[in-house]
């Protein structure tokens, strides 16, 4: 019987096996590890690289920004990368990259514009970069003035061409920023009412329509003191009225609001000014001013710059006060009179001063000084400078360069063109001022001035007179008077400037023309310039313009029409008025 193997062997063999397999096993373990685990695809690859963030997230290109700063942030690439981050080519900040990869920087200062470029730029390790790039709109909130207190406006700068709206307690106002950046507006109400008096908080924005389609800015805001109240009259306590003053600078006082400042006048002009504290002030002024009987207002403006009405008028006299009229006594008789002596003559007495049948004034009386002030200067030329006063100043060359431009620019203009309409426009209510005559014919022409004045009363010195007085009179008035010889004076000089003009700038300068371009001429009264003195005197006073606007040239001079035109418009420059076509009766 064959024999079997015993189990035992078998065993033995099968162990054998294995330990001489374990190695090989070992080896081939891992190559089938490697190829049960799947191979990634591209498909696979591809969202990881679109989840990283961009390198400047925010913010976004072409966003409007409201003001004048922002914060640029966003995601880079490795931690500890450094980010530059520039605004128009110059860097604005710098920072790193977070753990994260995320990092901000602040612009601290962006100009008002339509573009700012922004670019950041991201440096990695191996020495390359990576950058992006923005554009904003950008409009910052304008800026409030501290000024306070203010009498109603608010003032501020802003970007130019900008619309400027300003809130306050209930008051708007929208303004234009001009083209220096610098604005101003008075905030109301519906009513047309200012900001109550009292501190408010005020807000303003602005808006440009280049910039951001429109948008506005930001708000900013500040707290300003209104002061909308003007203040009361000042109050002169001296000099007293009807006072005089012995000397001069002459001391004011009086009382007021504190904080203010009072100006002092003497006859319109300023002499001295003086800041209210506790309730008084007090200044010294006038040394300029001569003896005679002078007027004082004050006018004071508080910290807002809000001015009050003029104080009450306060009259005094200027100079040392008239000595008072003495009268010699009469000596009594002697109770015992001598018997040798003769009888004395009646004692001269003085008569009182009721029997004079013009009584003299009282010394320090208001007629006496009325009557005693011919040499104090009047209030109608106190605006104008001097001959010497201008050429100090250095603006004496104003006067000739206006008159230049007004020839040139209004009255040759206007002389063109009544020259070019005479004829054609008729008025169809006559004419009033002499020339509603039959034209004369160029025969009918005398041949000097001495022919053409008719026989009568009515001579042309005579029909000058009147209007001449007449303009006088205007002109003084148009600066106001008082019932003082020393507007007497006034009317004097005015007439003795009246004839000079007309005489010396009208008919001696003609007259040399006339001679030199041998031209025959007659005087005649301009009756629309003597209107034009009249309505000009009567407006001047009205609206109390100082100083007053006044015309004096009464008389012209009318060439001979048969003259050679060229020969008449060389008269009529030098008149200052150019001649008439041929054939009319003058200019």
């Amino acid at each position: 019987m064959p024999r079997r193997p015993a189990r035992g062997g078998r065993g033995r063999s099968a162990l054998a096996a294995i330990v001489l397999l374990a190695p090989i096993a070992g080896i081939f373990a891992p190559l089938a590890a490697v190829a049960q685990e799947p191979t990634p695809s591209a498909n696979a690859v591809a969202p990881a690289l679109a989840a990283a963030a961009p390198l400047i997230a925010e913010p976004a290109d072409g966003a409007f920004i409201d003001r004048n700063r922002v914060v640029v942030s966003g995601q880079g690439t490795e931690a500890g990368n450094t980010v530059t981050v520039s605004l128009a080519g110059s860097t604005a900040c710098t920072t790193v990259v977070a753990v994260d990869l995320a990092w901000e920087c602040l612009v601290p200062s962006l100009p008002n514009t339509a573009a700012a470029v922004i670019a950041a730029v991201e440096s990695l390790a191996d020495g390359t970069t990576n950058d992006a790039t923005i554009t904003l709109a950008v409009l910052g909130p304008p800026l409030l003035d501290e000024v306070s207190p203010t009498p109603g406006y608010v003032t501020g700068s802003g970007h130019p061409d900008s619309t400027v709206t300003v809130s306050v307690a209930g008051t708007t106002c929208a303004v234009r920023v001009a083209a220096s950046g610098y604005w101003s507006c008075t905030p109301l109400s519906a009513a047309g009412a200012k900001p109550a008096t009292g501190s408010h908080p005020v807000s303003a924005q602005q808006s440009h329509p280049a910039i951001g389609a429109g948008s506005s800015s930001a708000l900013t805001s500040r707290t300003i003191a209104f002061d909308t109240q003007r203040p009361e009259p000042p109050v002169i306590l001296q000099p007293s009225d009807n006072s005089r003053v012995t000397r001069l600078p002459a001391n004011f006082r009086g009382t007021g609001e504190n904080g203010a400042t009072v100006d002092v006048y003497l006859g319109g002009v300023p002499v001295c000014a003086a800041v209210v504290s506790g309730g008084e002030w007090g200044c010294a002024g006038g040394s300029g001013t001569t003896s005679g009987s002078q007027t004082a207002r004050a006018v004071q403006r508080d910290q807002a710059n809000n001015y009050s009405d003029p104080s009450a008028i306060v009259r005094f006299s200027v100079g040392p006060a008239a000595p008072a009229q003495t009268l010699t006594p009469t000596p009594s008789p002697t109770t015992e009179p001598s018997p040798s002596a003769q009888p004395s003559a009646p004692p001269a007495s003085y008569p009182p001063a009721s029997e004079s049948p013009w009584p003299l004034p009282e010394a320090g009386s208001p007629l006496a000084e009325a009557l005693a002030n011919w040499g104090t200067p009047t209030d109608f030329s106190s605006g104008i400078p001097g001959l010497h006063e201008s050429i100090e100043r250095g603006n004496w060359w104003r006067a000739p360069l206006l008159a230049l431009v007004a020839i040139l620019l209004v009255a040759l203009p206007l002389r063109l063109l009544a020259s070019t309409l005479r004829g054609r426009i008729r008025w169809p209510f006559g004419q009033i001022t002499g020339r509603n005559t039959v034209r004369e014919t160029p025969a009918a022409f005398p041949a000097n001035a001495a022919d053409a004045t008719a026989p009568g009363w009515w001579t042309p010195w005579l029909a000058m007179s009147l209007p001449f007085a007449v303009t006088v009179a205007f002109m003084v008035v148009a600066g106001g008077v008082s019932g003082e010889v020393r507007y007497l004076r006034l009317a004097v000089a005015i007439a003795g400037a009246l004839a000079l003009i007309n005489v010396v700038g009208v008919a001696v300068a003609t007259r040399i023309g006339s001679a030199w371009q041998r031209v025959d001429t007659q005087f005649r009264f301009r009756g629309l310039l003597f209107a034009a003195a009249i309505v000009s005197g009567l407006v001047s006073r009205l609206i109390g313009l100082s100083p007053p606007l006044v015309t004096g040239t009464l008389i012209g001079m009318r060439p001979d029409p048969t003259a050679a035109v060229h020969k008449r418009a060389i008269v009529g420059l030098i008149q200052g008025e150019p001649c008439s076509r041929s054939g009319s009766r003058g200019g």
